[in-house]
């Protein structure tokens, strides 16, 4: 599988995707993962979000 392949994978996946799961998962990772990346996790759940619409 191919960078291409993974892609509309994950593209494909995310059309199933509510804004509220989007929220809960970047709010899983934020408890999981050091404080210094909330900023990317914030700007990649927007992403997700705008990918939604």
């Amino acid at each position: 599988m191919d960078l291409g392949d993974m892609m509309d994978k994950a593209k494909d996946a995310a059309k199933h995707v509510s804004d509220e799961q989007i929220d809960q998962a970047k709010d899983f990772l934020e408890d999981k993962i050091d404080d210094k990346y909330d900023a990317i996790l914030d700007k990649a759940a927007d992403a997700a979000k705008k990918f939604n619409d």
